[in-house]
């Protein structure tokens, strides 16, 4: 957890993120990529992780681990669900020809690649609404038997929708997402004293860790820019009492940059 300077980056830079002190929130072994995009405006990058990813062990697993190959499709929900997936195959080979992969994301996409496979449906909006239309739609009529393999704390959307319109679903839980209450107390100094002058969500936990964080501090959150990496997390964000002023419109490090970037833009009618 630190701060990433940018001293290296000239005052004349085209980005209006120059000097402005943004807190990210994301795990730790997610943030160094957008730590160092965000760097390379100018930014002052203070990174403290506010949630912490863990393995879950379902109940269940080695039920679907032994019909793995009986599935029609497997969906994934981020990258974390493709790589604790795997890890749990412990060297099992997807040699199925029936089973097809769903993913909501680029970045999960590529994640899958890593592993070996493609996904054959990757919807345009990074959301489990658009992933339910398109996978109703490639699916069609009949009870299709579908794996969703995510967290213990993923929506409920995908599941119920694909339920109603016939298909048999599974829900294989890899992960889950736990606070880090032990980043709390320095993400209270940072937002008391006044040193952040953004704050940059990529999950709905990480959200609720920060409201649990800066409880009796509202009025020192006046002026501190909020960005969501998405809709939901925006939602999440909105709901807790910090409404997002940037979304990203494509669900990814670039996307929330770059929304951060246009909102500044915007609020200092900045020209290069």
């Amino acid at each position: 957890m630190g701060e990433i300077h940018s001293s290296h980056v000239m005052r004349k830079t085209a980005s209006p993120l120059f000097n402005q002190k943004i807190l990210i929130t994301r795990p730790s072994r997610q943030s160094p990529v957008l730590q160092q995009t965000l760097a390379r405006k100018g930014a002052r990058v203070v990174s403290v992780p506010l949630v912490a990813i863990r393995p879950v062990r379902d109940a269940r697993a080695s039920h679907y681990l032994k019909r793995i190959g009986e599935y029609d499709w497997i969906v994934f929900s981020s990258a974390n669900g493709v790589d604790f997936f795997f890890k749990n195959l412990r060297g099992r080979k997807m040699t199925s020809t029936r089973t097809r992969f769903a993913v909501i994301g680029k970045k999960t996409a590529r994640a899958l690649a890593a592993k070996g496979s493609r996904a054959r449906l990757v919807p345009g909006e990074f959301v489990q609404e658009d992933l339910a239309r398109a996978l109703l739609e490639q699916i069609g009529g009949g009870s299709a038997k579908v794996l969703l393999v995510g967290s213990k704390q993923g929506r409920t959307v995908l599941s119920r929708r694909l339920r109603a319109a016939g298909c048999r679903v599974d829900r294989w839980t890899v992960y889950e997402t736990r606070p880090l209450f032990s980043s709390h107390r320095r993400v209270r100094r940072l937002i008391d004293e006044r040193k952040c002058d953004a704050v940059l969500f990529t999950s709905s936990s990480a959200v609720e860790s920060f409201r649990e964080a800066v409880k009796g501090l509202r009025k020192k959150l006046e002026g501190v820019v909020i960005g969501a990496i998405g809709p939901v997390t925006a939602d999440t964000a909105a709901k807790a009492g910090f409404p997002a002023s940037a979304v990203a419109r494509e669900s990814t490090v670039e996307g929330l940059v770059k929304a951060l970037e246009t909102f500044y833009k915007k609020r200092y009618d900045f020209h290069r």
